[in-house]
């Protein structure tokens, strides 16, 4: 004995579900036969004892499809319910076409290298252009590192326009640029745009941790670089592809790839105690900022500035942590 969901043809009346006897199903199961009963106990009787089909007495009628067979009476009749709330049931002859469509294996594409790069391009954020190595391109173009106890002019290489000067005396106290200015001279006279600044693009587009701020003379130089609002809009293009699941998160980690542990502790969010340097007057706020907006479009600037504040109050705690995982990583070696 066994019992069929079916669902009645446009013509015997579309969208109506119902639960029949498999006997009462035509061979081919394109037609069911009904019986002359009109209350639903009797129909339930006949059903469950499965009487036979008279063909003077019943009524035959076209059915679109067969949804399910089930030998338990009340099983099915939960399904015929769910049926009449819900289009996502399936026939038994798609079900067989699911199961083979679930051992077709996809057919192996090539794509040729334009087409790689086009998706690339279409599918990653913009990055500024690769950095080149400081240390390098300052010993090549001669340019002269000033220390923070040197005067700096509106005219050095290394001057800034922002706030760099009001923080190095905050920080000069308790961190010395360990920087000496450069003897070698050059032919060619003077070094326009971003190479008077020994680089092209920022380095915290690196993946290696040297690539961070970790001192005044790399801070000048990002803050210097982030002045130019294209340069800004580029950098805060790429760190806002860094990942995070949250805003929390997204600002952490932008904020790690900005700056060292080591040198975070230099910084709070304001610059008011122990003559710390003020996170809040400098480059790298804003390019945080607009590298978290463009993520999380509803975040507000007072929020982000709350992420670092707690971020900044606990780089001493980040920064012990790592030097015990050195120290531990030595012992191992």
């Amino acid at each position: 004995m066994a019992f069929v969901g079916i669902e009645f043809s446009e013509e015997s009346g579309a969208g109506v579900f119902e639960l029949v006897h498999s006997s009462w199903l035509t061979p081919k199961k394109q037609e069911v036969w009904w019986p002359p009963l009109k209350h639903r106990e009797a129909f339930d009787k006949a059903l469950r004892k499965g009487d036979l089909p008279e063909e003077e007495t019943w009524s035959i009628y076209k059915i679109k499809r067969c949804f399910f067979k089930e030998d338990d009476f009340f099983k099915v009749k939960e399904k015929c319910k769910k049926c009449e709330f819900t289009s996502d049931i399936q026939s038994e002859q798609e079900e067989l076409e699911v199961e083979k469509k679930k051992r077709r294996l996809n057919a192996k594409r090539n794509f040729s290298s334009s087409d790689e790069e086009d998706c690339r391009n279409s599918s990653k954020l913009p990055m500024p252009p690769r950095i080149r190595d400081v240390s390098t391109v300052l010993n090549n173009s001669g340019i002269n590192i000033i220390p923070l106890s040197s005067p700096v002019s509106t005219s050095s290489p290394v001057f800034l326009k922002s706030t760099c000067a009001s923080n190095s005396s905050r920080l000069s106290q308790s961190f010395s640029c360990t920087s000496t200015p450069s003897t070698s001279k050059t032919d060619k006279g003077d070094i326009n745009g971003d190479a008077q600044f020994g680089f092209s693009t920022p380095t915290l587009t690196k993946s290696s941790s040297e690539s961070k701020v970790s001192n005044l003379t790399d801070l000048r130089r990002l803050e210097e670089y982030l002045s130019n609002n294209t340069n800004l809009s580029a950098v805060a293009s790429y760190l806002s592809g860094l990942g995070g699941r949250d805003p929390t998160t997204k600002t952490n980690a932008v904020l790690r790839k900005l700056m060292t542990n080591e040198f975070a502790m230099k910084f709070s969010f304001l610059g008011i105690r122990q003559k710390k340097g003020a996170f809040v007057e400098l480059n790298a706020r804003k390019v945080l900022i607009r590298a978290i907006q463009l993520v999380c479009k509803e975040i507000t600037e007072s929020n982000i500035d709350k992420f670092t504040k707690d971020w900044l109050k606990h780089a001493p705690k980040r920064f012990e942590s790592e030097i015990k995982r050195k120290h531990a990583q030595k012992h191992q070696d």
